[in-house]
């Protein structure tokens, strides 16, 4: 068995075909780094790599229209898969709601705070550091309410 893993791991490797490729780094006016192997109308790029490189082609699809992976009506639950009753769920659903809303009001309590220290006079790094807790604040009060509103 080893030998035949061996033989079909070194006929994969003979397969693979030499590519040359080249690797530019590319910076904007912006200071934003991309890296290519298509330098294009891109300017201020510098070469990275250039050498051969080794590539292996994908597998073939196979063909008929229709995706490689079954569809979950296409894969039935096995009878030995464990499942839970209604209630179980509706009890757990019970408490993931009440964890949510806990820490929705957490993070309504912490947006209040942040709101405070923005309506009274401070320095700036306070000042800039309560409007980044009031974003952050905010964007977890609105993904905390439609985690709610999916139960």
């Amino acid at each position: 068995m080893l030998a035949r893993s061996f033989l079909f791991t070194t006929s994969l490797l003979c397969l693979t075909l030499p590519a040359h490729a080249t690797l530019y780094k590319c910076a904007d006016q912006h200071g934003n780094i991309t890296y290519t192997n298509a330098k294009g109308s891109a300017t201020g790029c510098k070469v990275l790599a250039e050498e051969s490189v080794s590539t292996i082609s994908s597998p073939v699809r196979r063909s008929g229209g229709s995706s490689s992976t079954p569809k979950a009506s296409q894969t039935p639950t096995p009878s030995s898969f464990p499942s839970i009753t209604p209630a179980t769920q509706g009890a757990r659903d019970g408490g993931r709601r009440t964890i949510l809303e806990h820490e929705l009001s957490v993070e309504e309590t912490k947006c209040a705070k942040a709101r405070e220290v923005l309506a009274t006079p401070a320095d700036a790094e306070k000042q800039k550091a309560a409007q980044n807790d009031l974003s952050l604040c905010g964007r977890n009060i609105e993904a905390l309410k439609r985690e709610i509103s999916r139960l």
